[in-house]
């Protein structure tokens, strides 16, 4: 269901009299959609009374109820009876009684229900608008819920966004409360945005078309996390495909959402993080026994997608932040149980290799073997890295053969469309005494790295042409490669 689908649901139902409570991960814009019904609701007369629960205000009594009523008319206010307008105004802190003790408390749920009454008998429905909803003060929270349960009328109406309290991790911080809806509510979740409505948020960037297709699937169509990406191209594009920093804040924003989950469940992550095609299945063989339960959580805060049986962290710089994070022998560890789990000869290569980091030729030729194994399966993703890989554990005195595998890494990781590869592997080439050949290979891998963008590789295929010289064999691809770089450019 996309953004107008929701809109339209939402707005047929809460025009029947029902309620909605809207959930999604962070960022997955739920606020957006409560800004549009909102501004609807008003636009057709009707009071919209909105608040947003915080967690670090989960604490103070009445917070979210001193910030509707601060929204509701006046007369209706002064037509209260005494008890309850005072109490009512012991919540906006008018004068110096608290709403404390059982009497005031039950005076102020009074007070709601009256208020609410008075707004739909003279005709004027009303459309409660609670963000953040699993974090509103429990006295708030109790208020609301009384009045929920005894106006079933359905002249007021709730939109209720944010995670469900059962969902939330548990731990020692503050505990969410209870949604204040009707029982009549109805869950729907946010979908992300599709491609070309992200395209359309995107476009204020000025993006070309394979940024924003490339930002749609690191964020998994989340809109906040999307634009949080899309910021760190403002003004400065990858130049030839090469991969830019994660910038600051959307590492922070990945560290603070991985703080949100429980231990067990970041171990989890880990080993999803450090696996080349992590699945459910195989976290439950590393001795993840509750990996459903750490997966959906992980999802339902925005880290990951399920894809069939598969794992994907959005952004993947997910699995970055994950791995960084874990200290040199965790990793090892990690790898080593991995290296004896997985069910591909490749695989456990990998991660044989990947818990040692030292020099080891005939670790070195293994990864090799692994990776025109994988590439003849058409893995080439996993065949880029294990010769990336391998080039990495060579010896010293395994020169020529190191690079030679570096170059394979630039052509496979090319092909793969995949760019840290691809510049970590040719950056070596190009820095080391290597041969004409192998200069022009892994420029040519950049080249083609650069897909749509081959026009703005000029001098690339000028240091290329120079270090081909004469021999037709290294002159021809690239001939090739000018001539459809022209057609791109409409020349």
């Amino acid at each position: 269901m996309g953004r107008g689908s929701l809109l339209a649901f939402v707005e047929s139902r809460i025009e029947s009299g029902g309620s909605v409570v809207l959930t999604g991960s962070s960022g997955i814009g739920k606020t957006a959609v409560m800004d549009a019904i909102g501004t609807a609701a008003a636009s057709r007369g009707e009071l919209v009374l909105r608040t947003a629960g915080a967690e670090t205000e989960r604490w103070i009594p009445y917070a979210a109820m001193a910030d509707l009523l601060g929204q509701v008319p006046t007369d209706h206010l002064d037509a209260l009876p005494e008890p309850q307008r005072a109490a009512v105004d012991g919540v906006l802190l008018r004068d110096r009684r608290a709403v404390t003790g059982g009497r005031a408390q039950f005076a102020c749920r009074l007070a709601w229900q009256s208020l609410l009454t008075q707004c739909t008998e003279s005709g004027r429905p009303v459309l409660l608008l609670l963000d953040n909803a699993q974090w509103i003060d429990t006295a708030s929270a109790d208020t609301l819920a009384y009045a929920a349960r005894r106006l079933t009328g359905g002249g007021v109406r709730t939109v209720a966004a944010g995670h469900r309290p059962e969902r939330i991790g548990t731990g020692h911080g503050p505990q969410p409360s209870p949604w204040p809806v009707p029982a009549n509510a109805v869950e729907t979740a946010v979908p992300p945005l599709a491609p070309d409505e992200l395209a359309e948020l995107l476009d204020q960037y000025g993006l070309p078309a394979r940024v924003a297709s490339k930002l749609h699937a690191d964020s998994g169509g989340n809109p906040y996390l999307a634009l949080a990406l899309g910021g760190a191209f403002t003004d400065r594009l990858p130049r030839h495909g090469r991969p830019l920093p994660l910038p600051q804040h959307v590492h922070a924003l990945i560290g603070e959402r991985l703080a949100t989950l429980p231990e067990q469940t970041r171990e989890t992550l880990l080993v999803a993080a450090l696996a080349t095609r992590p699945t459910i299945e195989l976290l439950l063989r590393a001795g993840r026994a509750d990996a459903e339960h750490d997966i959906r959580h992980a999802a339902e805060a925005g880290l990951l997608v399920t894809e069939g049986s598969g794992l994907r962290f959005t952004p993947p710089a997910v699995g970055t932040v994950l791995a960084e994070s874990a200290c040199a022998s965790h990793r090892t560890a990690v790898h080593t149980v991995l290296a004896g789990v997985v069910t591909d000869a490749a695989g456990r290569v990998r991660h044989r290799a990947l818990a040692s980091a030292d020099p080891d030729a005939e670790v070195a030729r293994s990864l090799v073997t692994a990776a025109e194994t994988a590439l003849r399966q058409g893995s080439r993703g996993l065949a880029a890295e294990l010769y990336l890989l391998a080039a990495d554990r060579t010896p010293s005195e395994f020169e020529a053969e190191r690079l030679e595998w570096l170059v394979a890494a630039a052509e496979v990781g090319a092909a793969a469309a995949l760019p840290e590869i691809v510049h970590r592997s040719a950056d070596a080439v190009l820095a080391a005494d290597a041969k004409r050949a192998q200069r022009v290979r892994v420029r040519m891998a950049l080249i083609d790295l650069s897909s749509q963008g081959l026009a703005e590789v000029d001098e690339i295929f000028a240091a290329a042409l120079v270090d081909a010289a004469d021999d037709p064999s290294l002159l021809a691809p690239l001939r090739l490669r000018l001539a459809w770089a022209a057609l791109v450019d409409g020349q």
